[in-house]
């Protein structure tokens, strides 16, 4: 599968009553999506982890090893829908499921409407009730490796928990729903493993594989230019040896991303997602979460509303992503959005 079909920016045209919005008002009254951390604890001790100290990449605001409130959790969900707010993804920080009532947040969220997107490390999926796993809209497993060895190097855990996830993977990967895929973050240490990778979900019943490529707090790589030549020689032979497998290969675009440069003063895209964390921080997006300077404020000492309509809108008025902002892979969905937002076209109505 085609990267661009996947994450296309194209998916903003399903919005129309928000780009007409937009175009009206230049913000928007909520988001459509929400990132939330619900947690800053995590079961793993993945060396390459963006969120954690002591590890090779630091933010500077450091994800604290704490869950959110839970009743403050379920009254920010309330919150949510009446900001309009369609979908909610549950992801780190630290691990989603190891919050103490992830169940009791995911069934709140699904009751409420809202669609949902799991992103977990899979060791404790077991522990989610399969109807509620049946009503969540996608499920993504970090699994990165082909071989329990390799796994535990990647992870910093035993090998055991390989086993684990595998046997969690196959347990839910025949459910009609949710859409379940893993990722395949490459690294040095799992770089000549991906082959390997590719025979075991196809084994698992894993029919969509996603992979990317972890990035220092630099914004350079950590593989070399022969590890990099070692995977793309691996991802070519499990592309021809599974073709019945949905890879989204998104290596070539992080190369991409890190070496532009933002081209628009404003980020509109930034409209669309809202970004909860684990400190009761609400942030910019997912790119700058934990970074100090792209806090716009504190949730437990205000409302969801108050921070995306005041402080979020002059927080946004004071940026200039074109000199500010780190890089990221949000230009393509600002193409667009610049585009619907320019009015001058006269030739809109002559296709």
């Amino acid at each position: 599968m085609q990267v661009e079909k996947f994450y296309t920016p194209l998916k903003l045209c399903h919005h129309t009553e928000k780009l007409q919005e937009l175009r009206k008002t230049g913000v928007l009254s909520g988001p459509v999506n929400v990132h939330i951390d619900l947690t800053g604890r995590c079961n793993y001790n993945c060396p390459y982890c963006y969120f954690r100290a002591g590890v090779r990449y630091e933010t500077d605001g450091l994800c604290p090893k704490q869950d959110l409130d839970t009743p403050w959790l379920l009254n920010l969900l309330d919150e949510l829908k009446v900001q309009g707010v369609k979908a909610v993804e549950l992801v780190g920080g630290g691990e989603p499921l190891f919050h103490s009532h992830f169940n009791k947040v995911l069934e709140k969220a699904l009751d409420l409407g809202l669609r949902v997107g799991i992103i977990t490390n899979g060791s404790l999926l077991h522990k989610v009730p399969t109807e509620l796993l049946e009503r969540t809209v996608w499920v993504r497993t970090s699994f990165d490796a082909g071989s329990p060895k390799v796994y535990a190097k990647v992870h910093g855990v035993g090998e055991h928990w390989y086993f684990t996830v595998l046997q969690n993977l196959e347990s839910i990967a025949q459910l009609k729903d949710p859409d379940i895929s893993c990722s395949y973050m490459i690294v040095p240490e799992n770089c000549t493993d991906i082959r390997s990778f590719g025979k075991v979900m196809q084994e698992v019943g894993i029919r969509t594989i996603r992979f990317s490529t972890a990035i220092t707090k630099d914004y350079g790589f950590y593989i070399s230019d022969s590890e990099k030549a070692v995977a793309e020689k691996g991802l070519q032979l499990l592309k021809e040896d599974y073709p019945n497998i949905n890879i989204i290969d998104m290596f070539p675009l992080r190369y991409e991303y890190t070496k532009g440069e933002h081209k628009y003063p404003r980020c509109l895209y930034s409209n669309f997602v809202g970004v909860v964390t684990a400190d009761y921080g609400l942030y910019v997006c997912c790119a700058t979460k934990y970074m100090k300077r792209f806090r716009v404020g504190d949730l437990s000492t205000r409302s969801f509303k108050n921070l995306w309509l005041d402080d979020r809108v002059r927080f946004l008025k004071g940026l200039d992503p074109s000199r500010e902002c780190p890089p990221c892979w949000m230009e393509g969905k600002n193409d667009v959005l610049e585009y619907c937002m320019d009015q001058r076209n006269r030739q809109v109505y002559f296709p």
